[in-house]
């Protein structure tokens, strides 16, 4: 079974390649954020840290978003080794 941050970084992934193939100049920010906000609380210390702001009408720049959700996958891709040795020293 996947973990939550796989899953996370799976469906985040399926945002950056959607961005990737649009003509689009701006995306919407709660296609990114609606999936950091599935990060379990304990998984990533200040996951707040990772939500995208948008402008007023909720938007950001296609450049920024897809260079955002890029590091934002390869955080949480690095934070995954983290969060098993945690794991396993609770147990």
């Amino acid at each position: 079974m996947a973990s939550r941050i796989d899953q996370v970084v799976a469906a985040l992934e399926s945002v950056l390649d959607d961005s990737l193939n649009s003509t689009r100049v701006d995306w919407p920010v709660s296609s990114v954020n609606r999936w950091i906000k599935q990060l379990p609380k304990d998984a990533v210390e200040n996951a707040e840290d990772l939500v995208l702001d948008g402008d007023g009408s909720g938007n950001a720049d296609m450049e920024i978003l897809q260079a955002h959700v890029a590091a934002v996958i390869k955080f949480l891709t690095a934070s995954k080794g983290d969060v098993a040795e945690d794991d396993e020293e609770g147990e």
